[in-house]
């Protein structure tokens, strides 16, 4: 599976018209972690709805918006609210991590 990479902008406008479950995976290009967890995405999508928003730019207003501190954080969102977080660690963020989180927020049936 392929990850949809987006904007802050076009993340809001996709919480607004879906209201599927989503993982966003925020990230930025000089963050070592990022990149690393990027080609992990690369090779080894897991199949969920996912998708990596780009905040390089340290005046996106993602930053206040989503209330990211570190990158990459990711938000798992249901309806367009944030239900869990999960931010990187000193080990990184993995799709492992990506797992957990979605595993952890699973309806129960």
């Amino acid at each position: 599976m392929q990850v949809k990479k987006i904007s802050a902008k076009e993340l809001e406008k996709q919480v607004a018209s879906d209201s599927r479950d989503l993982v966003a995976v925020f990230i930025a290009n000089w963050c070592g972690y990022s990149q690393e967890l990027m080609r992990e995405l690369e090779r080894n999508a897991p199949d969920i709805n996912l998708c990596e928003v780009d905040i390089s730019d340290t005046e996106d207003r993602a930053w206040d918006i989503y209330g990211i501190k570190v990158v990459p954080t990711a938000l798992y969102l249901r309806e367009g609210k944030e239900v869990a977080r999960k931010t990187c660690s000193l080990d990184g963020l993995r799709v492992k991590d990506l797992k957990a989180l979605v595993a952890s927020c699973a309806k129960p049936l």
